[in-house]
């Protein structure tokens, strides 16, 4: 049986879970069975149903404030002591889970390189691991520097084995000009699009 997992580190809003589970139940639909593993940083995952033979685990939730810093939702908590125990809950999920594949939405290291001890073991024990992007960045140049402080750009050159771009764009050589993905362009492949599940009824954004 396949073994399956994805990560996103989900600190605001909906949209990164979101499109984690409909990829999710894209896999699960095209794969047929699977075991899947969906590790989520958000606390609004309960109100969604999950794609058949997934699983969460959850890790301790971070908001990203108005003015772009991160903080825990836990009262008294700082966020050093928040990433330190995502950090081991991510790769203790990983490893006891031992995914053929993990697939990690948007941010290649995680937050603040939470991910990255995991995919570095996961890469040792011959694992495929893939970075999914939307179609439509931010400005390029801003995403260049924002990788190269994360170290993103390395942590894909040398840890990811595809990058998945879904969206309109059908040309993967367009996503790859001038921007964090030039040198990693054999890589990419477009995916076009994949359906949306839609929020429970009254669901409203979290703040």
């Amino acid at each position: 049986m396949r073994r399956i997992a994805l990560y996103s580190h989900d600190t605001l809003g909906l949209g990164h879970l979101r499109r984690c589970l409909k990829l999710a139940a894209h896999l699960s639909a095209r794969l047929g069975e699977l075991s899947g593993l969906l590790v989520t940083g958000s606390p609004w995952h309960p109100l969604f149903p999950l794609p058949r033979g997934f699983r969460v685990a959850a890790l301790p939730p971070v908001a990203k404030t108005a003015d772009g810093r991160y903080e825990s939702r836990a009262a008294g908590v700082d966020l050093a002591t928040v990433i330190a125990i995502r950090r081991r809950e991510i790769a203790a999920a990983l490893e006891g889970f031992r995914p053929d594949l993990l697939v990690v939405d948007n941010v290649p290291c995680g937050l603040h390189g939470e991910v990255l001890p995991a995919l570095r073991a996961l890469r040792r024990r011959g694992a495929r691991i893939v970075l999914a992007l939307r179609d439509v960045l931010d400005d390029p140049a801003a995403i260049c520097r924002e990788w190269a402080r994360a170290g993103a750009c390395e942590a894909v050159a040398s840890l990811f084995d595809e990058v998945w771009v879904f969206g309109d764009h059908d040309d993967a050589a367009a996503l790859t000009a001038g921007g964090p993905l030039a040198g990693v362009a054999a890589k990419v492949h477009s995916c076009g699009r994949i359906g949306t599940p839609a929020p429970p009824p009254g669901l409203a954004p979290p703040t």
